[in-house]
């Protein structure tokens, strides 16, 4: 087991310093691939190990497995102290561009899964000395809050101090916890109340506008964008192989992901150079410009209707929209119709949240660097600000249908619409501006700075709300460990 340990490792830093020195491309894809398999080994050995610890009755061989699962625990410690997770990818990146060429979301999936996959199983979800992880596993009152602190506690410590928030609902009662530096310059300790960046998952409150202006007549998902621009630059976002397809686009694609359109906020495939582009407190972006960015990179990946791809543009175009169909400026609407109703005091606009709370909220980093990235940029797709309590409360009436007119209208985003939404990924669907994993709906989000992830089994009301101050460090994924449930 120390052998394929050290292989893993060792071939990780290897290319990532030896990137240039690959023969050619197929060498360099076979290296990958063999990484990612001897990663699995090695999650195998751990679940080996867990096993030994739990049903062994010889003494001595659970002492055996105790002493090399922690020794596997303490060298994992020392590389997430050295920062080494970040420029893993970072540098694999390069390798990839130096000897394939151009580096696709596709691409993008992969790496960061084997290197994720890397942390996640081989940190999170084994189980230290034998203790449970997986909340699915727990069941006292106790063993929960437990869990939990010890969960976020070592999430924390293993990604160097970041700062991670957890809430989970179970069996009706609520647990949270947190841990790391909210300020890593000041060494402020985050709180359990602390505001950040939620990303994405803004995309939740969109869908939920949308569905509701469907429900009072003023739009349905067939509803066609040629409706509200005639014409325009932001209609060559449906040019695609000499041919326009912008009569054919309809609000139910950008909802799920499917117009083909180009992603504006990933038209880099490198997040480094989005911020160091378009990063900075001074930035401000209009949709017009956002539009334009996403335009000026070329035709759409693919014809409308297709397949479904993750597409930024479709929700701020989605966000403009219920300005036009509302009469009320988005962020109003939000506020008003959502907000208000669920009862959210403490959620706010990037674009518009005070000052002074701001200079309060937990700092966002991009590799444990301090970064900003201006909420205009974010725009609906992913601008909303918020704590644990409010998205649980959020999650909790969106779920209960509290938040729509007719009871049709859960069921359908519960149900309709969902494609697999990465491509060797079979346990995570996408439908309707939701994620749906094993039974759980919600969204992830990830700013320069910040992850976040929130999500809700409405058949029992179990819920989970994650924020973590680092974009590198991945909240979808702890989720899946706190849960026990193994992405395939």
């Amino acid at each position: 087991m120390k052998i394929v340990w050290a292989f893993v490792w060792g071939t990780f830093m290897l290319l990532a310093q030896e990137h240039n020195a690959v023969a050619d491309c197929n060498t360099f894809v076979k290296s990958i691939k063999l990484m990612s398999k001897a990663t699995e080994v090695n999650y195998k050995n751990i679940t080996n190990l867990q096993q030994i610890i739990e049903n062994e009755k010889d003494i001595q061989k659970v002492a055996s497995a105790k002493k090399a699962l922690e020794e596997m625990n303490e060298k994992t410690k020392t590389r997430a102290s050295n920062r080494q997770y970040p420029q893993m990818y970072t540098e694999l990146k390069k390798g990839y561009e130096s000897n394939c060429g151009t580096f696709t979301a596709e691409n993008n999936v992969t790496l960061t899964g084997m290197i994720e996959r890397s942390i996640t199983f081989n940190n999170i979800l084994s189980k230290r000395l034998g203790d449970p992880l997986s909340l699915s596993k727990v069941r006292t009152t106790l063993e929960i809050q437990h869990a939990i602190e010890k969960a976020v506690t070592m999430y924390s410590q293993e990604m160097n101090n970041t700062a991670v928030q957890l809430l989970v609902r179970k069996e009706e009662k609520t647990y949270k916890a947190s841990a790391g530096l909210a300020d890593r310059g000041d060494g402020r300790v985050v709180k359990n109340d602390d505001l950040f960046e939620i990303g994405s998952a803004t995309k939740v409150f969109t869908g939920i506008a949308i569905f509701q202006l469907i429900e009072s007549g003023k739009l349905s998902l067939k509803t066609k964008l040629n409706t509200f621009y005639k014409a325009g630059e932001i209609t060559k976002l449906a040019n695609y192989k000499g041919k326009n397809y912008w009569n054919d686009i309809t609000v139910e694609m950008l909802l799920g992901h499917t117009s083909g359109f180009i992603d504006y906020l990933n038209v880099y495939n490198d997040d480094a150079k989005a911020l160091k582009i378009l990063g900075g407190k001074e930035k401000h972006f209009s949709f017009d410009q956002l539009i334009h960015q996403a335009v000026a990179f070329g035709d759409a990946n693919f014809k409308p209707g297709e397949r479904h791809d993750y597409c930024n543009t479709g929700f701020i175009i989605l966000g403009d929209i219920i300005s036009k169909v509302s009469g009320l400026d988005w962020h109003d609407y939000i506020q008003k119709h959502i907000l208000n109703k669920v009862g959210m005091p403490h959620t706010y606009f990037g674009s518009r949240i005070p000052q002074e709370l701001r200079e309060k909220m937990p700092k966002g980093y991009m590799a444990y660097k301090e970064v900003f990235m201006p909420p205009s940029l974010a725009d609906s797709a992913g601008e909303i600000i918020s704590t644990l309590d409010d998205l649980a409360a959020l999650m909790k009436v969106w779920a209960e249908g509290k938040l729509y007119a007719k009871s049709e209208t859960l069921k359908l985003q519960l149900n309709q619409g969902f494609h697999q939404h990465y491509k060797n990924i079979r346990t995570i669907f996408y439908g309707y501006a939701i994620m749906k994993i094993e039974g759980f709906y919600g969204h992830g989000g990830q700013t320069f700075g910040f992850q976040s992830y929130m999500a809700i089994n409405p058949k029992n009301s179990d819920l989970y709300i994650i924020g973590v101050n680092d974009s590198t460090v991945g909240a979808m994924n702890f989720f899946t460990a706190l849960e026990g449930i193994k992405i395939e």
